[in-house]
This record gives structure tokens, C-alpha cells and sequence, in this order.
């Protein structure tokens, strides 16, 4: 899938731009493969079975490398399985069924049968029975709405299906002027936020799976106030049917996301220091 970039010309040579309605796409195109990537969940139980990972690269790491192997799972020197990874699967593959007979910390070594390439894995803490797990995820990232790259729906596939990630929440900026409380950044005027929030819902809607991949529905909340006196506020839902809800300033906003009800959190950009006389004194 292309990466859309939206452009302006300003013909008039007034300081005036129109923004071009077709966006200019370029395709990201993995190279020839080049090493491999393990990824395996952080704690398991003894025995129990789980899903590892695997996919090609190329030289800048980019996933999806074509390569077509047969790989072989070890621990330790003892073979967990093999698995083919075929043209058609695009360099990435899940082998199930793995599972780990003995407590204690574990890496797994991935390798092609003919010996061009291996990975290790992340490592995996294996117990009788885990009280509490690791999960990984991004809470915090951009489209092409934004200051990011790639469609809302391009970012939830690589989250999910490439990073194996555990959650993820794709949290697009919206910005407020006076007089325009909502505006789009890098793409067209006329698409307008309500075109950007419904791809946010429908996205998070799709792309939740159960067990294996947990979304949140959100956005970064840019007020007027601004980054330098007040720092953005990002909100998460955790429904994906949740209205949008924007005001003029951070204090306006999470009154009215508190009124609204529903399970709902917010906080302070993580990139950025607050200041915390833009909110409200129960926050």
C-alpha cells in the first residue's frame, strides 16, 4: 500500500495555496531478504501452547521480505518444530502449538533449514501458572491524517499483523482554532473530522481481536492554548462507538469527556511537560 503525501500550490503568488485533491503515493516495497525477526510472547505457563512470530526483513529491517524457506524452532538443542514459509504468506508466518517444558527463562532460536538465516527471540519467562503477564503495545501514534505516515487502516494492519504487537491505539491530532474548533492537518480541507473519526472507529472496530490484539479508540487533543504554555492531551476510550468529544481548551475537554460517562482515560503528552494550571483541579 502507498504512503499518501497531500501537496499545495500556490499559483497565485499571493500566499495563497490549493491543496491538490489527489495525494502523491509511494510504495514502501521491502527489498531481498536479509535476516530474520523472532517475536513470542513474554510469560507463558509451563506447557502451554503459544504462537511464535517470524518474519523476513529486509537490509532496513522493513517486514515482509519474500523468502521462501523451511524453518526449524529450537530451545536450547531440542527442536520445538518446523514450519514453510511459502511466497504467498509475504515473509511472515505464525507458527503455533509451540510450548516450553520447564520453568525458567527462555530464548528461542529460529533458523532456515539450508542455514542463510536465524533469529533469537525475545526472551520468554515460563512459571506453573502466571498471575500477572506482559503485554506490548503502542498507546500513542499517527496517520496520515497527522504528522504520521500511511492510512489509519495501514497503521493497525503493521501494529497487528507485523509488529505482533499486543495493543495499540492510533491516537491522530486534532487541532483547535478560535473559530474553527476542528481542523484536518495533511489531508484536504473538505475530508473534515468527522470523515477522520469514523475511519478511527471503523479501524478499531475491525481490527480488535479478542485474546490475541486489543484496540482503543482515541485522539490527540491539540488546544488552542498550545504545546508551549499547556502541552496536548490525549483521550482514550474504551469502547469504539464513543463520540468525539472536543472543546476549546484541555479544561473544557475532560469536563466534558467526565460528563458524557463511560470508561474513558486521558493524559498529558508524554513527549511534552504539562502545565497543569490549563486543568482542572480534580485531574
Amino acid at each position: 500500500e502507498g504512503l499518501g503525501f497531500y501537496a499545495s500550490v500556490g499559483h497565485a503568488g499571493d500566499g495563497s495555496v490549493n491543496v491538490l485533491p489527489i495525494p502523491l503515493s509511494v510504495s514502501v516495497i521491502p527489498g531481498a531478504a536479509a535476516k530474520l525477526s523472532a517475536t513470542a510472547p513474554s510469560v507463558v505457563a509451563v506447557d502451554e501452547p503459544f504462537a511464535l512470530h517470524v518474519r523476513a526483513e529486509d537490509v532496513n529491517s522493513n517486514p515482509g521480505a519474500r523468502l521462501e524457506a523451511e524453518l526449524v524452532v529450537f530451545d536450547g538443542e531440542r527442536e520445538l518444530a518446523r514450519a514453510v514459509l511459502t511466497a504467498t504468506q509475504a515473509g511472515i508466518i505464525e507458527i503455533d502449538g509451540l510450548s516450553l517444558g520447564t520453568m525458567g527463562v527462555h530464548r528461542l532460536l529460529v533458523r532456515t533449514a539450508d542455514g542463510r538465516f536465524e533469529a533469537t527471540s525475545n526472551p520468554i519467562r515460563c512459571e506453573p501458572g502466571p498471575t500477572t503477564r506482559v503485554y506490548w503495545g503502542d498507546m500513542h501514534a499517527h496517520a496520515d491524517w497527522a504528522d504520521g505516515a500511511g492510512t489509519i487502516d495501514w497503521n493497525y494492519d503493521f501494529a497487528r499483523n507485523k509488529a505482533r504487537l499486543d495493543f495499540y491505539a492510533l491516537t491522530e491530532h486534532i487541532y483547535a482554532t478560535p473559530g474553527n474548533p476542528i481542523i484536518s492537518i495533511d489531508k484536504p480541507p473538505h475530508l473534515g473530522p468527522e470523515r477522520l473519526w469514523r475511519e478511527c472507529q471503523e479501524a478499531a472496530r475491525a481490527y480488535h481481536q479478542p485474546g490475541r490484539f486489543v484496540t482503543f479508540l482515541g485522539y490527540e487533543r491539540t488546544p488552542w492554548e498550545r504545546r508551549r504554555s499547556s502541552g496536548d492531551l490525549t483521550v482514550w476510550f474504551m469502547h469504539e462507538d464513543a463520540d468525539l468529544i472536543i472543546e476549546e481548551t484541555i479544561a473544557q475537554t475532560i469536563e466534558s469527556v467526565k460528563a458524557a460517562g463511560g470508561d474513558v482515560f486521558v493524559g498529558t503528552h508524554a513527549a511534552q511537560r504539562p502545565d497543569w494550571e490549563h486543568y482542572p483541579d480534580d485531574v
